[in-house]
């Protein structure tokens, strides 16, 4: 009998053993696979990137295509006032009471009290309003909007803000602007939001700005304001000059008309697929860019043919469908 109860607790050992031993076997070998899958995955991401060479060979050859301006269309003006510049969308403020100077500033912060009592004494019961110009050409329709917009009242509401809009122009630039015409409006009892707006005839191609010449009408007092607009160079149907390009492979610039007087021309030269071969032939080799893509790319003549202007190699330059549509569009309005 007890060597029979022997017999059976070492088989209930050895199985409890096995069962013991075996769960631990398993858990060894999913371990085993789980680190030979994660070695796999890690492998995976570790592997070099598959290189596409006609990928870059692509992008070598369209780098060559000009895609910069040397400077920044303008499109815009700005205004200065008492020498200080302000930028589109900015205000104008003027600080004023019987008892003082008027303060015409840049700066919002002239609304504190403390901060004029420097310029004046009597600062208590000072009045501030804030305005903004606005001046817009309005392309294809020969004309240029030109605004003020009343952004902040302080203290007494002014009895009236007139403005007279002193359209200038300059056939050359930098050259001694001439009044083209003066356009009178008055915003009654501004309060913020109040406006005022004229639609001003452009007279031909030219160098333009405008000088808002405002007052402010309070009982006691006027208030003058003199400010003026930078110059942007438009055509006639209000077209803003697209701004200087320079083509980064030849570093040839197109800056602006160095003739505002150039005239129609009665036969202009022909401009075929012979003379657009022959500028892509000499310019790929003069600049030794045998692989230049020409696929949105087009040639122009820096003096449009319709006014003068030559097919000489001196006279044409290469520079994007998109870019050149704005030249187009300017000089469409040339004359």
């Amino acid at each position: 009998m007890k060597q029979l109860l022997r017999k059976n607790f070492a088989l209930l050992l050895a199985l409890a053993l096995v069962l013991g031993l075996f769960p631990n076997s398993i858990s060894a070998e999913e371990d085993s696979n789980q680190n030979n899958n994660e070695n796999a995955i890690s492998s995976e991401i570790n592997l070099d990137p598959v290189v596409d060479r006609d990928l870059i060979e692509d992008f070598k050859e369209n780098s060559d295509v000009p895609d910069i301006y040397g400077t920044t269309p303008e499109t815009t003006y700005t205004f200065e006032v008492n020498g200080e510049t302000i930028q589109p969308g900015e205000s104008i403020y003027i600080y004023s009471s019987p008892d003082m100077q008027p303060v015409i500033s840049t700066e919002e912060n002239f609304a504190d009290v403390s901060a004029l009592s420097e310029v004046s004494p009597a600062a208590v019961g000072v009045n501030s309003i804030g305005i903004q110009p606005v001046l817009n050409p309005q392309g294809g329709t020969s004309k240029i909007t030109a605004g003020m917009g009343v952004t902040k009242v302080v203290g007494s509401k002014p009895v009236l803000v007139g403005v007279n809009y002193v359209l200038k122009k300059a056939m050359t630039k930098g050259g001694t602007p001439q009044v083209i015409s003066r356009t009178s409006d008055n915003i009654t009892f501004p309060g913020v939001g109040s406006s005022t707006q004229k639609n001003i005839a452009l007279s031909g191609v030219g160098y333009y700005s405008v000088t808002f010449e405002v007052s402010v009408h309070y009982p006691k007092e006027i208030v003058p304001l003199v400010s003026s607009s930078s110059t942007l160079l438009l055509s006639k149907t209000a077209r803003p000059w697209p701004g200087d390009y320079v083509d980064p492979v030849s570093g040839k610039r197109i800056t602006d008309p160095v003739s505002l007087t150039w005239t129609k021309a009665t036969s202009p030269v022909k401009w075929t697929d012979t003379e657009r071969k022959a500028f892509r032939t000499w310019y790929q080799t003069t600049y030794n860019v045998p692989n230049y893509n020409w696929s949105d790319v087009e040639i122009h003549h820096i003096q449009p043919r319709e006014f003068g202007g030559s097919n000489s190699n001196s006279n044409l330059i290469p520079i994007k469908k998109s870019i050149h549509k704005l030249y187009s569009a300017f000089f469409a309005g040339y004359k």
